[in-house]
């Protein structure tokens, strides 16, 4: 799709199909601009995409979990009696 638009005096450019998204506006040259959109990762799980056997492991979960195959619960068998005996704080 090419269409020519035109630079509102503060320098704004409106592109509707676009409109609320985040971009990443490049410069190729002093006359050209690649606009691309973005999904921003928050800082603290960015580790996860840059680590591909964490990322592997999570996908794998997921896939378990949408085909319902869970881990037993492994408090099922185990004797609890001994916490009647904890005070509450």
């Amino acid at each position: 799709m090419t269409s020519v638009k035109k630079v509102d005096p503060q320098g704004r450019l409106t592109i509707p199909e676009l409109s609320g998204a985040q971009v990443i506006i490049e410069a190729i040259s002093e006359h050209e601009f690649r606009v691309r959109r973005v999904e921003v990762i928050p800082a603290e799980e960015a580790w996860l995409f840059r680590n591909p056997t964490a990322t592997a492991a999570v996908q794998a979960g997921l896939a378990d979990a949408i085909a319902g195959m869970f881990s037993d619960d492994p408090r099922i068998g185990k004797d609890y009696s001994w916490l009647d005996d904890v005070e509450d704080e």
